[in-house]
């Protein structure tokens, strides 16, 4: 369970990363709107980011794929196919020449992209929750089922009845002392584990 909490750490960076590069290209594009900058460095801008967001957006859909996130993968899936057919086209770089005429069109592909990333982003961050969650519960499970596990084979073991009282308190007292302060340091869980044994 821990692999699939690093697996929604990683997809978090990287689709904050990618999320900012193309809010960085919409903002190139929004100052050659408005004559900030000259059409030549909002080129030269957006072309030396366009390839590592294609990149790391392909990466991570790949990672979908090969962890077997469905949903996740059939969400990046299009984008992916997208950047792959515009590379393909050689369309993925913006031509000085033509960068007024485009302008609009650009800035509506970028746009969509950030729609689609910003998704990608809350999605992401509700499963890493939910995972690191989950794997919380699922540690202290294993703690209450190991508790449990442990007074059956002392009970099955026909200890003594001042044993068994004696395994009930100390039962008793590690079951306060999870639930009062949260966590058993490894010493307790060990001296537990030897004293039904």
């Amino acid at each position: 369970m821990a692999w699939e909490v690093l697996l929604w750490i990683f997809s978090f960076f990287v689709t904050i990363g990618i999320l900012a590069l193309a809010v960085y290209q919409l903002i190139c594009l929004s100052d050659l709107e408005f004559d900030y900058i000259n059409p030549y460095d909002s080129s030269s801008r957006i072309n030396a980011v366009v390839i590592p967001e294609f990149v790391i957006q392909g990466a991570l859909c790949a990672i979908y794929l090969i962890t077997w996130h469905w949903f996740m993968f059939l969400l990046t899936a299009p984008v992916t196919y997208f950047h792959i057919r515009l590379y393909m086209q050689r369309k993925h770089l913006i031509d000085v020449t033509e960068i007024f005429s485009l302008l609009n069109g650009e800035k509506k592909i970028r746009m969509i992209k950030i729609a689609l990333y910003l998704t990608l982003f809350i999605i992401i961050l509700y499963r890493l929750v939910a995972s690191a969650v989950s794997s919380l519960i699922d540690e202290d499970d294993r703690f209450c089922c190991s508790v449990i596990r442990l007074s059956l084979n002392a009970i099955y073991l026909g200890l003594k009845t001042e044993a068994l009282s004696s395994t009930a308190i100390l039962l008793g007292n590690l079951l306060h002392k999870e639930l009062t302060y949260g966590r058993l340091s490894s010493g307790e869980s060990i001296l537990c584990i030897n004293g039904f044994f």
